[in-house]
């Protein structure tokens, strides 16, 4: 490369070695020789360098488990659906494109399916589409190609081959719903501008997985956390799509757009969150169900929200209006900013092949921000703390090898996702067949799929929020008895004053919780 550089007159040989390093100098070996080079774009040589970065001996350990969860996340129809209606939106206010979401999307999709369009053939051209299999090393890409060779001459196992084209089949359908956005902008801008180029351009920025960079630390960021990736590009696109800094023409109408589409989003969340605000079936809903969706509650259903757009324009002024409302608190503002910024923007920097090992021993859960186990089964032998949720095939094993049935369904989902949840599924209804123990039924909002666009009828929003509020009416009694007993007059009036909601709700706490005591043993009984 340094030869087509010198060629080109992009690149100029040094005499001596500078005398400080510079951002456009780079050296390499010739002849045993360090011989230095200047060159004219050195963003061009960041990136030639990137392509001999060697490989990490621990890289593997890492990206497996990252590898393993993206790969039966991705192929869950539920997800593929949800990443419809999440990149239509994102697209619609990134891209300025005059674009109607959903329709056009869901159209495309289905055109997807079934390889009639033209527009997914030109982007598969030019590499826009597909190429996933290829973006490892040498020599996992020529195993999937082998593997590709066998299918086609009917070499392949036959026993495996339903479970193979049932995996090609997901596999095909995570393809379609990634096309589907980026269709209906190519065909979009070819329409407004007949240039091909500039179709395809704008229909990669859709989410461009395949820029990369020569940072290590990065790199190491993206093989270890599952969809950090995408999280980082979908920020990046954010970014140039709200300063005005895309690669086209039109940079500044996409700005514009960007900017009036955002705020008409965010003046409708606005409005949605005040018709809402006070509904039982809304408020029911835990929290990070209504800052991650938009819920439809008088049809029992919740809409998935896009990730960057949904959080700046949809979640965060909807907890902004309810704190200003009083409906929400400092600390419940302040949770959902957190929780947006760890899961929505992907910045939890603990590996995947740590994380649910992590979880399950500091009984926390980094989505939800609540323990694993509640407060009213952490007291309980291990082997029997379950919930109305918790899978026949986790009882089983905790109580064999005497552990939290409630930390081994999250274990399983961590390191296995949705598909893994299905197999537990599976097995659960196999091992009910030749049980005499009963077994509730799945309601219709927790079978696969249905659930993540079904609102839960048993939601238990507002018993976390009791028992929210009664940790924190805690904290109060016992620092105000402290400070009593300990004779420091001053200190304990200031706190009384500063805490006065606290000294207000705790005869309420306390009646609330003794009949919520006498329900659950009801409940037992």
């Amino acid at each position: 490369t340094t030869e087509q550089g010198l060629y080109l007159k992009e690149v100029e040989r040094l005499p001596v070695a500078p005398s400080a390093n510079s951002f456009d100098t780079y050296s390499q070996l010739e002849n045993g020789q360090v011989v230095w080079y200047r060159a004219a774009d050195p963003l061009l040589v960041d990136s030639l360098k990137s392509l001999n970065m060697p490989e990490l001996p621990f890289i593997g350990l890492l990206s497996a488990p990252a590898n393993v969860l993206r790969s039966l996340v991705t192929r869950d129809p539920g997800f593929i659906m949800t990443n419809l209606l999440r990149d239509s939106v994102s697209a619609y206010v990134t891209s300025g494109s005059n674009m109607t979401p959903f329709v056009g999307t869901m159209v495309n999709f289905g055109k997807g399916l079934v390889n009639q369009s033209p527009g997914m053939k030109a982007l598969f051209d030019v590499g826009a589409l597909g190429g996933y299999e290829l973006n490892q090393n040498i020599e996992q890409s020529g195993r999937n190609l082998y593997n590709d060779l066998a299918k086609k001459a009917g070499k392949d196992a036959v026993l495996l081959r339903p479970f193979k084209s049932l995996w090609e089949a997901l596999e095909k359908g995570t393809t379609a719903s990634d096309a589907a956005t980026r269709m209906a902008i190519y065909e979009r801008v070819m329409e407004e501008t007949g240039n091909e180029a500039e179709a395809i351009s704008r229909a990669m920025e859709v989410m461009n997985f395949n820029r990369k960079g020569n940072s290590i630390l990065v790199r190491i960021a993206t093989a270890a956390l599952p969809f950090f990736n995408a999280r980082l590009q979908g920020l990046d696109l954010f970014y140039r799509a709200s300063t005005g800094r895309m690669d086209t023409h039109d940079a500044q109408r996409i700005k514009f757009n960007f900017w009036l589409r955002g705020a008409t989003m965010m003046a409708l969340s606005v409005m949605y969150y005040m018709a809402v605000a006070g509904d039982d079936e809304y408020e029911k809903q835990e929290q990070e169900t209504k800052d991650n969706n938009w819920i439809i509650h008088s049809l029992g259903i919740r809409i998935p929200i896009p990730f960057e757009v949904g959080t700046l324009f949809k979640t965060m002024p909807e907890r902004i209006t309810a704190y200003l409302m009083g409906n929400d608190t400092g600390k419940e503002l302040k949770d959902s900013t957190v929780r947006a910024f760890l899961n929505t923007f992907g910045f939890n920097p603990i590996p995947q092949t740590f994380k649910p090992l992590i979880e399950v021993a500091t009984n926390y859960n980094f989505f939800t921000m609540r323990p694993i186990v509640g407060q009213g089964m952490q007291d309980v032998a291990p082997q029997f703390q379950t919930g109305p949720g918790t899978s026949k095939t986790a009882e089983y094993l905790g109580g064999v090898l005497g552990v939290s049935p409630l930390k081994l369904d999250q274990l399983i989902k961590g390191y296995t996702g949705t598909m893994g949840g299905y197999v537990v599924d599976v097995v659960d209804a196999i091992s009910n067949e030749f049980s005499d123990v009963p077994k509730a039924s799945k309601r219709f909002s927790q079978m696969p799929i249905i659930k993540r666009f079904a609102l839960d009828p048993e939601a238990r929003g507002n018993v976390t929020q009791f028992y929210d509020l009664q940790k924190s009416v805690d904290t109060f009694v016992r620092t105000a008895n402290l400070l009593e007993k300990t004779a420091r007059p001053e200190e304990y009036a200031k706190y009384v004053t500063e805490n006065l909601d606290m000294l207000a709700a705790k005869d309420y706490v306390s009646n609330v919780d003794k009949t919520m005591t006498e329900l659950r043993e009801m409940k037992k009984l």
